[in-house]
């Protein structure tokens, strides 16, 4: 990061804004003053209107071209976008969103802010070698991204 957390100016980008934990990170950073602006990378309008949030429509999170002008920039890179297993038709369309898309988004962050952090939103229980296909894919999206750059890996579950 080039400034420290405690001084106003922190840069905050949120992919996946619309879901129940990019909502809950968007509006944790919002009530957070050492938080100057939340750039929510979003799919839809978000039914919300901040003066620190920026919204940032993306028809396809996996070319991010058209918008990676707007990770210039950005110190802190949370990455809550995913589904459950049971809103997709298989396992390719899984991968797409959870290894695809990360992979997409560090890459173009890291393109326009090199000393950013990227966050990727994980869940408990990965495991490359699972049972469960949404284990084996998450483990995957953690280990490719950590060969990207030092991305933190936050486990919920």
């Amino acid at each position: 990061m080039t400034r420290a957390e405690d001084q106003p100016g922190h840069v905050v980008a949120v992919f996946g804004s619309s879901g129940t934990a990019g909502a809950g990170a968007v509006e944790a950073c919002l009530a957070d003053p050492r938080v100057s602006e939340v750039r929510a990378v979003t799919r839809r309008p978000l039914a919300l209107s901040h003066a620190k949030l920026r919204e940032i429509t993306c028809s396809d999170f996996g070319v991010l071209t058209a918008i990676t002008h707007h990770l210039a920039g950005v110190e802190s890179c949370l990455f809550c976008l995913g589904t459950s297993v049971r809103n997709v038709k298989g396992g390719d369309e899984y991968r797409t969103i959870h290894v695809t898309y990360a992979l997409a988004a560090a890459r173009s962050l890291l393109a326009q802010s090199p000393e950013a952090s990227f966050l990727y939103v994980s869940g408990g229980g990965t495991n490359r070698n699972s049972r469960w296909m949404w284990a084996r894919v998450k483990a995957e999206a953690e280990d490719r991204l950590m060969r990207i750059s030092a991305i933190a890996i936050t486990q919920f579950g």
